[in-house]
C-alpha cells in the first residue's frame, strides 16, 4: 500500500469519526447521553417544583448572588495579595499580618452571609405547597454548592 493510498484510507476515518461524535454532541444537547440535571440551579428548580414564574425570578436572584459573590471574592484577592505583599519586608509581616487576616476572615464571613441570604430569597420565592420541598432542600445545601459535589443519589 503507497503513502497516498494509507493516507487517503486515514482521512476518510478521521473525517467519519468526526461526524460521529459531532452526531453524538448534538444528541447529548438534547439529554440523550447527559444527565437531565446540568447543576445546582437546575436541581433547585427541579426539587422545588417552581413554576414558569418563579423560575424567571429565581434566575433573578442568581445573577444577583453571583455579582455580590463574585465582589467579596475579588476583595479577598486584594486582602491576600496585600498580605503576601509583605513577605518583601519581613519586619512588617508581624504588625499587619493579623490585621490583614482579621479583614479576610470578615469577607469571608459576609460571603457566607451572602449565601444565606441568597437561600432565605429562594425560600420566600416558594409557595405554601413548596415550603416542605425547601424545608428537604435545606439538608443538602452544602453538598449542591461544594467543589466537589458527590454524584445525586436518586
Amino acid at each position: 500500500m503507497s503513502k497516498l493510498t494509507f493516507l487517503k484510507i486515514f482521512s476518510i476515518t478521521m473525517l467519519l469519526l468526526n461526524i460521529v461524535l459531532i452526531g453524538m454532541m448534538l444528541r447529548s444537547e438534547k439529554g440523550n447521553f447527559r444527565q437531565k440535571n446540568k447543576g445546582p440551579r437546575d436541581e433547585i428548580i427541579k426539587k422545588l417544583h417552581l413554576d414558569n414564574e418563579q423560575v424567571v425570578a429565581y434566575d433573578k436572584l442568581i445573577i444577583d448572588h453571583r455579582t455580590k459573590i463574585e465582589d467579596a471574592q475579588q476583595q479577598i484577592k486584594k486582602l491576600k495579595n496585600g498580605l503576601y505583599e509583605q513577605l518583601k519586608n519581613d519586619s512588617m509581616i508581624d504588625r499587619n499580618a493579623d490585621s490583614m487576616i482579621s479583614e479576610i476572615n470578615q469577607v469571608q464571613k459576609n460571603i457566607e452571609y451572602i449565601h444565606l441570604h441568597h437561600f432565605q430569597d429562594i425560600g420566600r420565592l416558594c409557595k405554601p405547597s413548596q415550603k416542605e420541598y425547601f424545608g428537604g432542600l435545606t439538608a443538602e445545601i452544602a453538598r449542591l454548592f461544594s467543589p466537589h459535589r458527590p454524584p445525586n443519589k436518586q
